[in-house]
């Protein structure tokens, strides 16, 4: 991925504002953006992968109508990398990843986990469903998102 910054228009460091952990310049942010939502898989997952802290929430946002549109592991990044972030990856959102019928396994899997970091209560009736889950990795989030949210481990 290249974004120069004759491209953008600034004349602002990218590597210090890197540094810094936040993208400050609205054209390179709208760059990113578009990147993110139509850039090849490789690009996504760069910016995601190595920007995604940088970026800011009004980076994210918009992101998610494009969401399902995007490629399984950079679903899963995305899903990783605002797991901390309410305001980047909301619990609605979360809720409709583990409660949806046509999300991958590994989705699935990134989102239940993240209910457990985030003690999600309202999480435990869609969990139940997938401790039948046919794949392992989802049953076992749910049984370990299961413990964090009911006995605190």
């Amino acid at each position: 991925l290249r974004i120069k910054r004759r491209e953008v228009g600034t004349t602002s460091h990218w590597d210090a504002t890197a540094q810094e952990g936040r993208v400050v310049d609205s054209e390179l942010g709208r760059r990113l953006l578009e990147k993110l939502q139509s850039g090849k898989p490789s690009e996504q997952l760069y910016i995601v992968r190595e920007m995604g802290e940088a970026l800011g929430d009004e980076v994210w946002q918009p992101f998610f109508s494009h969401f399902h549109m995007l490629p399984t592991a950079v679903q899963v990044r995305v899903i990783e990398v605002g797991k901390k972030s309410r305001s980047r990856v909301p619990d609605d959102f979360i809720l409709q990843l583990i409660g949806g019928t046509r999300v991958m396994p590994a989705v699935t899997t990134a989102a239940i986990l993240v209910a457990g970091e985030r003690q999600m209560h309202e999480a435990l009736s869609l969990l139940e469903v997938h401790l039948g889950s046919w794949e392992p990795s989802v049953r076992a989030a749910a049984a370990t998102c299961i413990l964090k949210i009911g006995w605190g481990v």
